[in-house]
């Protein structure tokens, strides 16, 4: 049975496109080779996926799995609530400004490495 290890990160100001657009490139590798991609990303949402990735590590660290038997089984990017802010226009109106948040999920699996038997 393989072991999952989740992190989440609710609420992030980053748009949820832009950290969407970063998933669909770390999905499904290994954890130390996504963790590889993301240093090099100058996005913010790298960085902030790249947080919730060692946070995933961490929790299997904890349970004694190492970071080379992890690979990312599930990455899941969701919009979250918009911040409502106003921007003072002519005439004494007011034009919506929305900033929105992202919730970002990171599930690891721990791959366990089939062990050739030496009777062939």
């Amino acid at each position: 049975m393989t072991q999952t290890f989740t992190a989440k990160l609710n609420g992030s100001r980053v748009g949820f496109k832009k950290v969407d657009l970063i998933r669909a490139v770390v999905a499904g590798k290994a954890y130390t080779e996504a963790k590889r991609a993301l240093k090099f990303m100058p996005n913010k949402g790298a960085e902030l996926l790249g947080k919730v990735l060692s946070s995933a590590a961490a929790s299997a660290k904890e349970k004694g799995v190492a970071d080379r038997d992890l690979v990312i089984s599930e990455i899941v990017v969701n919009k979250g609530m918009y911040y409502k802010r106003v921007h003072p226009a002519s005439r004494g109106r007011m034009h919506k400004i929305q900033k929105p948040t992202t919730h970002i999920t990171v599930k690891l699996n721990a791959v366990e490495e089939k062990k050739e038997d030496a009777k062939k």
